[in-house]
């Protein structure tokens, strides 16, 4: 009997502060990071802490946030900045109320967390912020309503590193010259426009060349004809580039090479109707003025009246060359023969040397030094 009378004073005895504390109807959230998480010296950092309550319950008809008592200007070692509160309200079986208390700090007077250390004091923490309230009863006027000072936020530490050196007195001196660089801005800037002009300027350049070449290609719809005792027109070709028409040429030749070597096949008539075509064609392409329909006779004539240059008379040779191979087809004159005399073509490969660009500057070359000399014996004579 005496046990069960020990114990049930010990169930009473401990049963009893369970029922003595009451549970606040305010609850306050202390997050443990800043932000940002690291302070430096003479910068500013917030802290946010979240306080929910209802506007009742059970034992109060009204519960209130005194907010006009959370603004203050200082927090023990830290100033504040701002106070900034968000509120937000979400509605259930009763209306929960959420504030975001957002304050704004600064470290007054900071110091080192090392040199902290060394003294023996505390690092730097933010104290416990009382967030006042109270809470009305049925019947109760709001005279008579005292706040309560029971909620309270966490202690949260803070992170601080000092950026202030221990002689604040430097003598930084770089000796080191780079000079202006608003002349490299300059061409920088000047070449930037012309990699917006220069490119699409090429490709409309190309687009034009190409429109003008594919309209001055007329394609020579006459072909060698037969004629009272075998004579032969010749159907003039299309207009070629220079590199075109003197490849064609080269090749003219070659095929009259072989021909008087005796290793050709074919008439001498063919022979030099394709000779005659690629002087032709060459000539378009070196004489300004004619077209695809410029005959033999006409070249001749334009040649001649062309202005004096170092490649002008080699031109007149070939063009005289073609009349008369021109006269030979249309005469039926040309004799099977033809093609095995050898110096023909190696007068037409001459005339052809004296239009490359070494052989006209060689000429060029000797003119001045002529004139040159003629002007000094001129000077020497006076």
């Amino acid at each position: 009997m005496r046990y069960k009378l020990i114990g049930l004073a010990v169930v009473l005895l401990l049963a009893s502060p369970a029922s003595a504390q009451k549970v606040s109807p305010v609850i306050v959230e202390t997050p443990r990071t800043t932000i940002p998480t690291v302070v430096k010296t003479g910068e500013s950092f917030k802290q946010v802490y979240v306080v929910k309550f209802f506007d009742s319950s059970g034992d109060f008809e009204e519960i209130k946030i005194q907010e006009d008592q959370l603004s203050s200007t200082m927090l023990g070692s830290f100033e504040v900045l701002n106070l900034s509160i968000v509120k937000e309200a979400k509605r259930a079986d009763y209306l929960e109320n959420v504030w975001y208390l957002e304050y704004t700090l600064r470290i007054i007077n900071e110091k080192k967390s090392n040199d902290l250390a060394g003294e023996k004091k505390e690092p730097y923490k933010i104290p416990r912020i009382t967030i006042p309230w109270t809470g009305k009863k049925i019947g109760e006027r709001d005279s008579n309503l005292v706040a309560n000072t029971d909620i309270k936020t966490q202690e949260v530490y803070i992170n601080y590193v000092s950026t202030i050196t221990e002689d604040p007195y430097l003598f930084i001196r770089d000796d080191v010259d780079f000079g202006s660089f608003s002349r490299k801005a300059f061409w920088f800037g000047a070449s930037s426009w012309v990699l917006w002009i220069v490119p699409p300027g090429l490709w409309l350049l190309m687009l034009v060349r190409r429109l003008r070449s594919r309209a001055s290609l007329v394609k020579d719809q006459g072909v060698d004809q037969k004629l009272d005792e075998g004579a032969v027109v010749v159907g003039y070709t299309e207009q070629l580039s220079r590199k075109e028409a003197l490849r064609n040429l080269r090749r003219s030749i070659k095929r009259l090479v072989n021909f008087s070597n005796g290793k050709g096949s074919g008439k001498a008539v063919d022979v030099m109707s394709e000779l005659n075509s690629s002087i032709i064609s060459f000539l378009k392409s070196e004489v300004s003025g004619s077209n695809p329909g410029t005959t033999p006779k006409e070249m001749l004539s334009l040649v001649r009246n062309s202005p004096a240059s170092s490649k002008k008379w080699a031109l007149v040779y070939l063009a005289d060359t073609a009349l008369m191979y021109q006269t030979n087809l249309e005469t039926a004159s040309v004799p099977d023969n033809w093609p095995n005399n050898l110096p023909e073509a190696t007068r037409i490969e001459s005339i052809l040397s004296k239009l490359d660009w070494r052989s006209r500057l060689s000429v060029y070359m000797e003119n001045a030094y002529s004139r040159f000399r003629d002007m000094l014996s001129g000077k020497s004579g006076k």
